[in-house]
């Protein structure tokens, strides 16, 4: 099985990236998953990172309106199976426009790909 998950990733701080990179660990380890990639935001000290069958692809930003497109271009060209997004309710920024694209980056997958989605949305 292949999976995209999207998720923020540390070196960020706090309970979202905290609980990526513990997700991120536990389906490294699982033998069902062939392919894992993680679609994580930019960081200004971090780059893309590959660990065996795990691969980490910095290349969405907090408060950029063009991320949704970022990630569905990714998308496309990984092909994943099951598609796992990894929110709470302020993952895209402070700009409520920003936050409004982000949160429909699910529905534009489900629509454009025909990959499985999960979510988990955290802080409701």
């Amino acid at each position: 099985m292949k999976i995209c998950m999207i998720t923020a990733y540390p070196p960020n701080r706090g309970g979202l990236a905290e609980y990526g990179w513990y997700m991120v660990d536990k389906f490294s380890k699982s033998a069902k998953i062939e392919d894992f990639v993680v679609l994580a935001n930019r960081s200004k000290t971090t780059s893309n990172i590959n660990r065996g069958k795990t691969k980490i692809i910095r290349c969405w930003r907090s408060d950029d309106i063009t991320t949704p497109v970022r990630i569905l271009e990714e998308i496309r060209r990984i092909k994943p199976d099951v598609v796992y997004f990894n929110l709470h309710l302020l993952s895209w920024g402070k700009s409520k426009i920003c936050n409004f694209f982000g949160h429909m980056t699910p529905l534009l997958v489900k629509f454009f790909t025909r990959s499985k989605v999960v979510i988990t949305l955290h802080n409701i």
